[in-house]
């Protein structure tokens, strides 16, 4: 049975938040996240995977075994960038901004080392692959991890991370997205998946003008879209949901943009994952969203949540989404919060 719950007003204001998590960048130790991300990735090509979580202690194995399976993926996509949904049109978009269509498909991390291949989806779920990138089976020397998407045809190269042992995420988004044109321009990469060759294509990435926005808009290059992905140019590859990139999609960029029916009809109530956490409910951005009057659930539970709608209040520049209702804790193969 759905439980009714009292939504709590939130300010999205992502231009602040940009300015704030740039300052932090100057600030920190840029090695940190990289390494923390190499590790994992490089520590899923091996077998046995181990880690130190915390006991679940529950009754049912099957059910301690997938909490625990679920940390573990949770540990990796929380090092993982993220980008945000634009909800407002930064001030310097066409000074500071580049663009790039977000092809259809399924998003994935290509890593390679000492011979051995793998992809590791957004759900941390990984899976061994052949491939002549740097590392690979094929291409035993350096090592490569890739941010792609695959489609059914192609493999799509959105972002550099490592390539031949060179670390790139904590290069400024520009100059990563040229150098992975420079890398995989030498030569002709893939991926073997399932018995079947993809080649690896670059995405091309553009400015932000209104010539190139109409363009992109319309389509021009033919491709299914999901998506227009903007970047920051000065953004580094931050861990978590980060306002230095955002993701836009209408009904002109994507095929799916909300939730319907199988006629195609909108559905009244939208279906959203949401953490629970000190008896709030918290998006993938971390905003408070409803708080108050909630049952008990296990503290950093993900549940799976219905919502009628979003009232935006654009004096106070805060939002607050309307007919929350619990439905129950969300599937064990979900890993992080909606966003």
């Amino acid at each position: 049975m759905s439980l009714p719950i009292k939504s709590k007003s939130f300010s999205m204001l992502q231009e602040k938040r940009r300015k704030l998590q740039l300052d932090m960048a100057k600030q920190r130790r840029d090695q940190l996240i990289s390494k923390k991300r190499e590790q994992l990735l490089w520590e899923s090509l091996s077998a046995g995977q181990k880690g130190s979580f915390p006991q679940i202690q529950q009754k049912d194995k099957r059910k301690e075994e997938a909490v625990r399976d679920q940390n573990r993926r949770r540990q990796f996509c929380q090092t993982l960038c993220i980008p945000e949904w634009m909800v407002e049109v930064p001030n310097d978009l066409a000074r500071n901004w580049i663009v790039m269509p977000r092809p259809e498909g399924h998003r994935y991390l290509v890593s390679c080392k000492r011979g051995k291949a793998s992809i590791r989806s957004l759900s941390g779920y990984t899976k061994n692959i052949k491939t002549n990138l740097p590392g690979g089976q094929m291409n035993f020397s350096g090592n490569c991890i890739l941010d792609v998407i695959i489609a059914d045809t192609c493999v799509y190269a959105m972002d550099i991370l490592v390539f031949n042992s060179t670390e790139y995420s904590e290069s400024e988004a520009e100059s990563r997205l040229f150098t992975l044109h420079s890398r995989l321009s030498e030569e002709s990469y893939y991926l073997i998946l399932d018995k079947k060759q993809l080649p690896i294509i670059i995405v091309p990435y553009f400015e932000c003008s209104v010539e190139n926005l109409s363009s992109l808009h319309a389509n021009t290059l033919h491709v299914p879209l999901n998506g227009l992905l903007f970047l920051d140019r000065f953004g580094k590859m931050e861990e978590g949901c980060t306002p230095l990139q955002l993701l836009w999609k209408d009904a002109q960029t994507a095929t799916y943009v909300i939730n319907t029916d199988a006629q195609g009809a909108i559905l009244a109530n939208q279906s959203v994952t949401l953490l629970y956490k000190d008896r709030s409910l918290r998006s993938l951005e971390g905003f408070v969203v409803v708080e108050g009057e909630l049952p008990s659930f296990d503290d950093d539970s993900l549940l799976r949540c219905t919502v009628g709608g979003v009232r935006a209040d654009s004096e106070r520049q805060q939002w607050q989404l309307v007919d929350v209702n619990v439905v129950g804790y969300a599937s064990y193969s979900k890993t992080l919060p909606d966003s």
